[in-house]
């Protein structure tokens, strides 16, 4: 029906090659969303730019049914085990400490409106350790690992989320859905075309740490299948899921977890967890 809503009455853009192919703002938008600490917990996942935009989002894994109101103005609801995007950084030449003090401002406000407003923990490319550094040393932002670098691992789960209409983007967080509507497949490749896809790329390893935390703390539902922590092989045309995926990661990531990454490692080890926890306390998490 889509491809002949496409093709035929032009009523939307053509989905083949598109990875997520079900999305639309249409679906899955809504807006005014508040994040009040007792729909469920939030966390926030940056991917590093420069040149090309410095992407953050924030997301907040929705444990209980709540309502919501969506493009059109109209009241939806939004199920238990969902996640909502909102909020957003995504700006180009700018450096890491203007790209982190822009997430301190947009956390900043919410912590002065909502009461009890934290962030669960933080995400950012295990490739870019300078810029972790960055965020850690200056500004006390500390970011965790979980996961394997497999993309399409991560790919599988936002597709899955997707279909089944368990992800949700606020109209705070317009990149990010501009990015999933045209996110694309390489047809030469097999891969994901590796431009225009910051925000889906912040969207895709952050949402798949926040799944190995709910498995590891047994908080994952058992109702709907996870690429996470499954020794199970992909779908066809995607990569089987390293089995490193069922072992929490607590130790050093080497380059053996970043094969097949488009951001490969220099052969040093990088470290999930950076380095001690600094003098000073920015909040709880740190």
């Amino acid at each position: 029906a889509a491809m002949w809503d496409a093709q035929q009455e032009c009523s939307k853009p053509a989905t083949e090659g598109l990875i997520l192919g079900d999305f639309s703002k249409e679906t899955h938008g809504i807006q005014g969303w508040v994040p009040h600490p007792e729909i469920g917990k939030v966390y926030q996942s940056a991917d590093f730019g420069g040149t090309n935009a410095q992407s953050a989002n924030w997301y907040q894994y929705v444990e209980k049914m709540t309502s919501a109101i969506d493009y059109s103005g109209n009241f939806i609801i939004i199920p238990a085990d969902s996640y909502v995007v909102f909020g957003e950084v995504y700006m180009s030449e700018i450096g890491n400490n203007k790209f982190a003090n822009l997430i301190k401002d947009q956390e900043a406000t919410w912590k002065s409106k909502i009461p009890f407003f934290e962030i669960e923990e933080r995400y950012a490319d295990i490739a870019a350790k300078s810029a972790r550094l960055d965020f850690l040393q200056t500004h006390g932002l500390r970011t965790a690992w979980r996961i394997t670098r497999e993309i399409n691992e991560h790919i599988l789960i936002i597709q899955d989320l997707v279909s089944n209409k368990r992800i949700f983007v606020d109209s705070s967080a317009p990149m990010w859905a501009e990015e999933a509507e045209s996110w694309q497949w390489d047809g030469d490749t097999g891969k994901q075309l590796d431009t225009f896809n910051h925000a889906m790329s912040n969207a895709r390893y952050g949402i798949a740490n926040i799944e190995r935390k709910l498995i590891s703390e047994k908080r994952h539902p058992q109702n709907r299948n996870t690429q996470i922590g499954s020794s199970a092989p992909a779908s066809s045309g995607h990569t089987a899921v390293n089995s490193f995926a069922q072992v929490p990661n607590t130790g050093p990531v080497t380059k053996k977890y970043m094969s097949g990454s488009p951001h490969e490692s220099n052969g040093s080890d990088l470290p999930i967890h950076q380095g001690p926890r600094p003098a000073f306390g920015m909040d709880r998490m740190m």
